[in-house]
């Protein structure tokens, strides 16, 4: 399993790819509701903070995400999960328990764009590959053909110009890597990913969440 992971970071490796730490923020245990007015101080001060991560450079991408699953994502460039989880300890959600913090080291070649306002956000489609609890086995040279064709197939939505990145986390668990497609038109993106060998052999399953991210951080990917 190390050596076939190994093989699929290999196969995104471009000389600009880069290690950032994605930032998913999960609801937390703390459920106790606020007041309408704790509520909006502690909002204000959630704000706050990303924007200054965000203005400084250190959140290149950073916005709310409809879902369950997670309340919101960033990524950040900075050197280690550790240093993204200090970044995020004195969030008012975060300290308090009303939110929790997973970090993942992820492998991209960063296109993300600065934003022109922080607060005027524009939506996007983010994607998590997932590895199925119960997902096939096949021959290691079927599973190569596989993995070459899901390859092609992101190479494929970037020339038609609806992926922004794409790159797989750098840990061996079930969530395996990332798709940030720069549209928001569902149906077009469920019918490029629909045709990936992998996603099709239910090797790779693509979770997708509405993200609200500042307008012109997320831009066609230009191999």
């Amino acid at each position: 399993m190390l050596a076939l992971l190994a093989g699929v970071i290999a196969g995104y490796q471009t000389s600009k790819m880069v290690t950032m730490q994605l930032v998913l923020l999960r609801p937390g245990e703390n459920s106790t509701p606020l007041t309408k007015n704790l509520q909006e101080v502690a909002m204000k001060r959630h704000l706050e903070g990303l924007e200054a991560l965000w203005s400084a450079g250190k959140a290149v991408a950073v916005g709310p995400m409809e879902g369950s699953d997670y309340a919101g994502l960033a990524v950040m460039d900075v050197n280690s999960a550790d240093e993204a989880k200090d970044l995020m300890k004195d969030d008012p959600f975060v300290k308090s328990g009303r939110l929790k913090v997973d970090v993942l080291p992820w492998m991209l070649e960063n296109t993300f764009r600065k934003g022109k306002k922080f607060l005027d956000v524009e939506k996007v489609y983010f994607g998590i590959l997932e590895r199925p609890d119960k997902a096939p086995s096949y021959p290691n040279q079927k599973l190569e053909e596989m993995q070459a064709g899901h390859l092609a197939n992101i190479q494929k939505m970037a020339k038609d110009g609806i992926l922004a990145a794409a790159g797989p986390f750098l840990s061996n668990e079930k969530r395996r890597g990332v798709f940030v497609f720069c549209t928001n038109d569902l149906k077009v993106i469920q019918k490029a990913v629909a045709v990936d060998p992998l996603i099709r052999a239910k090797r790779l399953e693509l979770k997708l969440y509405p993200w609200w991210t500042s307008k012109g951080t997320v831009v066609p990917y230009k191999p």
